[in-house]
């Protein structure tokens, strides 16, 4: 596992951990969730899913785990293509936080929902009880570790679910709105410990700052489709891509060096921002810097 440690490098291996080949699917009522996608996504990829409602992001994101079954098209993971026995290893090794917390929160307790994951991984009692407490802690839920789900505001559920997903130590994690409702104590919490995340890290979010701390690659879908592959740097600084997918906003650049428009090639060039730099981008007439 790579969860929380300090000494593993941040850059990408090139080792493709998910290949996707023509990747389509289309919900039961005939709305069009992915069309055509050809992605590839190596080990310790730090990746910003981003696009407007309905670009594909969250269906996306359910075929990693085997939540959607491949469809149409070819999903590898690991050079394997996505057997039963393989989506079984998917599910041990890729954690998915939903935007809903309620997806993670079912039984009596927080201590028994966080420990509900790594039991079924079949660890020791010992280790699960760390576990538990350890992320409960990290999430400064810990005095509430005894209290049902139903009694924590919605701030605090969404927290106990991302301690659930932590507390499995997966190797892939995936985010769908992890900073919604959440008060900025507690989104620096959460930014603090993806930072620190060494795995493979997939984020949807409407945060530009939050994403560009701690993502280095930027998808860009729109109605199903792939159109931009970039670095984050070059994302923020290519207007003309955020314009045409509905990602405008008002903002100026500081420190990223991007005063015109990038480029426009469409594939994954090196990422060398520095994650430990707070005032990456400056808001302009003081308003939030929100993808919408």
């Amino acid at each position: 596992m790579h969860l929380l440690s300090e000494a593993s490098p941040r850059i990408s291996q090139d080792k493709v951990l998910f290949e996707l080949t023509n990747l389509s699917y289309t919900y039961p009522n005939g709305t069009v969730g992915i069309n055509d996608l050809t992605i590839n996504i190596s080990r310790n990829d730090r990746i910003a899913l981003v696009g407007q409602n309905g670009s594909g992001k969250s269906t996306l994101v359910r075929h990693l785990n085997g939540i959607l079954p491949v469809q149409q098209g070819a999903l590898l993971y690991d050079g394997e293509p996505l057997t039963t026995d393989i989506i079984n290893q998917l599910r041990l090794q890729v954690g998915i936080l939903f935007q809903d917390p309620d997806n993670h929160l079912f039984c009596n307790t927080l201590y028994e929902d966080v420990a509900f994951g790594p039991m079924n991984q079949g660890l020791q009692q010992a280790e699960v009880d760390h576990l538990v407490k350890k992320y409960l802690a990290a999430v400064d839920l810990e005095p509430l570790m005894y209290k049902p789900a139903h009694l924590l505001s919605y701030g605090q559920k969404k927290r106990a679910a991302f301690a659930a997903i932590l507390a499995m130590q997966p190797d892939v994690l995936v985010l769908d709105e992890p900073t919604a409702n959440l008060d900025p104590h507690h989104e620096r919490v959460f930014k603090e410990l993806l930072t620190e995340f060494n795995g493979t890290l997939i984020v949807i979010d409407h945060d530009l700052l939050f994403l560009y701390d701690i993502c280095e690659r930027s998808i860009v879908l729109s109605n199903g489709h792939l159109h931009h592959d970039f670095s984050m740097h070059e994302l923020v600084g290519h207007q003309q891509a955020l314009h045409d997918h509905g990602l405008d906003f008002n903002f100026r650049f500081s420190c990223c060096g991007q005063h015109q428009p990038a480029g426009t090639h469409h594939h994954h060039l090196p990422h060398t921002h520095d994650h430990n730099n707070k005032s990456h981008l400056k808001k302009a007439s003081g308003e939030s810097i929100l993808l919408e």
